[in-house]
């Protein structure tokens, strides 16, 4: 069907909202607008403090993990927070520190060292500071039992990239000289054992530092490159040679194999402990016992990283993995030589999505293929067959949740049915638990409904039109791209329609709300960006509500009551309706960082999820 140029009648069969943003329109129509109660002072309220609600610690992609006694462990995630265990429980401890750690290193309980791609850390008993901003590129470290600190890596010169070995003696940083100039990077760095040289792989080759003088530490005659290490242990590859040998190193730090012919295939991914000589590659663990390479474990699915502890435990060496979904495992070895691995982590460590839904009783969000709720009893989850692309709150304490192609009905019990799979393409957008509409975007746009168990196309969609969203499964709006902007079109079941905007005006961004189906949009003049409206579109009229604009998002709009907003921008709290807007909240050093959506509700008061995938709250604010 066209495009009429007639303004239409939105219709007001009042569900459930998708709401997808808007973006930049130039698009000069005149339009129907009246002038709303626009205060110029707004006036400022009070909010309460932020606190996290979920998880309790943050820990959902663990990388690595580390330490002294098996009561004594850090662990550090994805995003760089250190988590430590004291063989009851975990704590998260607070840092500044924002990247992956790549090594952990330590003596004591109170001088442990992070390195991650641009700093060092140390941990002093009481808290983590950053103790040099490095600038090394592939940056590897090692801790000497006298307290010296070697750092090594690679920087990049106006000759290219060039090795860099640094040494700290505890108040001060100096430069080391490397076993050749032309080295371009510190592979690896380590100390096989207590009075031992230090030894360093520099490009193929090996070396020993022995009273302040590199000597060569060649195995063979074959130049290798040193890939794991832990302790007398390193994997190894030969040059022109694919599979890894396992070597030993002695007391003058020269490398041996103990055992002739045994390897590790292709990619061992790390070395797990040099005392127990175990080997991870891929989901299978590998240890060589009387010089036999022999299966473990072979189902360690979704681990990043394991260690033993510096110092065994009085039951014997304990060893701990971490992993995706805040895994944390201890494995303890069984009578058969196998294992026996047990979950350290029962609480709910999932990352939220940016989507949380909910109720004066009920909070909904999702990880991939589970369903967070928190109720009555707390936090708790419930897994789904597919992937979650998101969550719908319907009448009657229902939730409609799509999964791929989709739509599974929760009822309030936690019993669930499944609407008719949609066809292939067509993603499903919005339901009220009967019908559903989705959107085909593959080789050409398409409207598709469900009604009745079956789905049928309802129209096409006109050429550059994107950014579908609808209130009620009926309206659809949408945005198009033309020669002099963007367009905003809306389709009444029947035909699509251009909706005429305000005048002189360009449009940024839209959202829809979802209990009066209004439209709140922010407009902004076109040779002046920093001039900027806000409007509301309700009965076919736009109403102006504000001669300011934050840059409207769905993620951070909320529709309290119908044609009542409380809109979260960078760094105040608004209340907006057609009737004028006010500031009730500024931004005060603890609210949270990285906002990716947030939800209100009076009882619940406001949500926020932070790209991290925590969950924020504070009382809802009085105005």
């Amino acid at each position: 069907m066209g495009i009429r140029g007639k303004p239409m009648s939105i219709q007001r069969h009042i569900t459930n909202l998708i709401v997808l943003p808007g973006l930049l329109s130039l698009l000069l129509i005149a339009a129907c607008t009246n002038e709303g109660s626009m205060p110029t002072r707004p006036s400022v309220g009070a909010i309460s403090p932020w606190s996290k609600i979920y998880p309790e610690i943050s820990c959902q992609n663990l990388t690595k993990v580390w330490g002294l006694d098996a009561d004594d462990m850090w662990i550090s995630s994805n995003y760089g927070y250190f988590l430590h265990y004291d063989g009851q429980s975990f704590k998260e401890v607070p840092s500044d520190n924002n990247y992956q750690v790549l090594q952990f290193e330590g003596s004591a309980t109170h001088d442990v060292y992070a390195l991650t791609s641009g700093r060092l850390f140390h941990w002093d008993g009481d808290a983590w500071a950053t103790l040099y901003a490095h600038g090394i590129s592939n940056p590897i470290m090692c801790l000497m039992p006298t307290g010296d600190l070697y750092l090594g890596g690679s920087i990049t010169t106006n000759e290219g990239q060039r090795a860099i070995l640094q040494h700290y003696n505890g108040s001060r940083w100096s430069a080391c000289e490397l076993p050749y100039a032309s080295a371009s990077n510190v592979d690896h760095l380590w100390q096989p054992g207590p009075g031992r040289p230090l030894l360093a792989s520099l490009d193929d080759s090996l070396y020993r530092l022995i009273d302040g003088e590199w000597a060569d530490a060649d195995f063979q005659n074959w130049p290798i490159s040193i890939e794991r290490t832990d302790g007398n242990l390193a994997v190894a590859r030969r040059w022109m040679f694919e599979d890894r040998m396992v070597l030993h190193f002695d007391d003058s730090g020269l490398p041996y194999e103990k055992c002739e012919d045994v390897y590790l295939g292709e990619c061992p991914s790390r070395i797990v402990d040099s005392r127990v000589p175990l080997f991870k590659e891929g989901s299978t663990l590998r240890g060589v016992f009387d010089c036999e390479v022999q299966t473990v474990n072979s189902q360690l699915f979704e681990i990043n990283d394991l260690t033993m502890p510096v110092r065994p435990g009085p039951n014997g060496p304990a060893i701990f993995a971490v992993g995706l979904k805040g895994k944390i495992l201890r494995g303890v070895w069984n009578t058969s030589g196998l294992l026996q691995w047990n979950n350290m982590n029962d609480g709910m460590t999932m990352p939220a999505s940016p989507q949380v839904e909910g109720d004066a009783d009920r909070l909904f969000t999702y990880s991939r293929k589970d369903l967070i709720i928190q109720d009555g009893e707390g936090w708790h989850s419930e897994p789904s067959l597919s992937n979650i692309r998101w969550i719908q709150p319907l009448s009657d304490d229902r939730l409609a949740i799509a999964e791929d192609n989709v739509i599974t009905i929760r009822q309030q019990d936690g019993t669930r049915h499944s609407l008719t799979e949609s066809p292939d393409y067509v993603s499903p957008i919005w339901t009220d638990g009967e019908h559903a509409l989705g959107v085909k975007s593959y080789q050409h746009q398409e409207l598709w409904s469900l009604d009745s168990g079956l789905w049928t196309i309802r129209d096409s969609i006109p050429q550059n039109v994107h950014q579908i969203s609808t209130q009620d499964g009926i309206t659809v709006f949408g945005r198009q791209y033309s020669d002099v902007g963007y367009k905003l079109l809306t389709h009444d079941g029947e035909d699509w329609s251009v909706v005429p905007l305000p005048s002189d005006l360009v449009l940024e961004s839209w959202v829809q709300g979802e209990k009066s189906g209004m439209i709140l949009a922010s407009f902004r003049h076109p040779d002046d960006y920093y001039d900027q409206r806000t409007y509301t579109f309700h009965h076919d009229a736009w109403t102006k509500v504000a001669d300011t604009s934050t840059g409207l998002d769905h993620r951070f709009v909320q529709e309290l009551e119908p044609g009542h907003f409380l809109v979260l921008g960078w760094d105040h709290l608004i209340d907006m309706s057609s009737e004028g807007w006010q500031m009730i909240a500024e931004r005060s050093e603890d609210w949270p960082s990285d906002i990716s959506s947030c939800w209100a509700h009076p009882d619940q008061g406001i949500i926020c999820t932070d790209y991290r995938g925590n969950i924020h709250r504070t009382d809802y604010p009085t105005r």
